[in-house]
């Protein structure tokens, strides 16, 4: 470790469970363990919830804990969802403070706090303020911070490490889909009833022969894999290491992510479908239009197998436009790596470590 390395504290939820913000932590910790310029020190902050003595134990524990580590740090990080920040935020601010180190807040998701109660809602925008950095997900929740009157605020975007794809594995499955055209769909993530697996379902077993749907991932919320029994278009297929999704994916032609929740900033599935090179149909909830629109995808409304079958249809009949949509899924590869993201949250960092402490609001 060079002398001059900048020290990191994370402070997060990390695996497990393995959910969309503690798989983004735990990648961001990854690719920050490989550099030779930082040094990471890690708070897990899941189990930091809970009422009695009990609960009250684990939070002046985790206090102190992140008191220690941050006297020890250049710089504080605080990464969680929009639902957790108004419990965990106002101790990692108080413990910036205590330190005098500069605090980065990140947050994960395309849900808006504005939506909450008046109590929570109050205690996270003074979280917000009390930063030195505030990154979310989302453009549109970076302008809502603007529009508050918070300067100190950046776009912060999910990211994917770089696939374990060489480029000509790339332009051989491009090939074949340009010239066999969409037959085959896929679902990779979470099996949930909000992703809307069983539109998806009905969608698939209405198309004839020569039309596939598979399915991976793990099964949540009662869900089991008899919802699939009897199908003839759509298959269940388990789980996949992550290192094994982009390759999995190099197999299909397009991607489906019909999920119902309002609250998606930038799915995984989508970064994936990316940099395999496929386009996707999803939905237009939360931040989904941001980052999918009609040049590498189609948006459908949430909810409704009719819409949803007819667009997997039109990819199926229409050569030409999937076509389109695979010419310009290729101008996405890249925009979402983890080594750019990861770069851009080092240099952020840095600046702030190298600068006065800014008066905080």
């Amino acid at each position: 470790m060079s002398k001059n390395s900048l020290s990191i504290l994370l402070i997060g939820p990390l695996p497990p469970p393995t959910t969309g913000t503690t798989v983004l932590l735990e990648q961001l910790r990854s690719e920050l363990s490989k550099r030779d310029d930082v040094e990471i020190r890690t708070v897990n902050s899941l189990g930091v919830r809970g009422g009695g003595l009990r609960g009250l134990w684990r939070f002046l524990r985790m206090f102190f804990m992140i008191v220690k580590a941050a006297r020890h740090s250049d710089v504080i990080s605080l990464h969680g969802s929009t639902s957790g920040l108004h419990v965990i935020g106002p101790m990692v601010v108080l413990a910036a403070a205590l330190a005098c180190r500069p605090l980065v807040v990140r947050k994960f998701g395309g849900g808006d706090f504005n939506d909450f109660g008046l109590f929570r809602r109050n205690v996270i925008w003074w979280v917000i303020r009390h930063a030195d950095l505030y990154l979310p997900e989302t453009k549109h929740l970076t302008a809502v911070a603007k529009e508050a009157g918070i300067e100190h605020v950046r776009w912060y975007a999910n990211s994917r490490p770089t696939p374990p794809i060489t480029e000509q594995d790339r332009r051989v499955s491009h090939t074949r889909r340009v010239r066999a055209g969409c037959k085959r769909f896929v679902f990779a993530g979470h099996v949930r009833e909000y992703k809307g697996i069983r539109e998806l379902v009905a969608a698939a077993e209405r198309f004839d022969e020569g039309i596939s749907v598979d399915v991976y991932g793990p099964l949540f919320d009662d869900l089991e894999e008899d919802i699939f029994d009897g199908c003839k278009r759509i298959a269940y297929k388990g789980e996949l290491r992550p290192q094994d999704v982009v390759p999995t994916l190099l197999l299909y032609d397009a991607a489906l992510l019909p999920t119902k929740a309002q609250s998606e900033g930038y799915p995984g599935a989508v970064l994936d479908s990316y940099n395999a090179g496929i386009p996707i149909i999803s939905t237009d909830c939360g931040a989904i239009p941001e980052i999918v629109d009609k040049s590498c995808g189609i948006l459908v409304g949430p909810g409704n197998v009719d819409v949803l079958y007819e667009a997997m249809k039109r990819l199926a009949e229409d050569r030409e436009f999937y076509n389109q949509l695979l010419e310009g899924v290729q101008k996405k590869f890249g925009m979402f790596s983890s080594d750019i993201w990861t770069d851009l949250f080092v240099e952020f960092c840095r600046l702030l470590a190298e600068e006065e402490p800014r008066m905080k609001e």
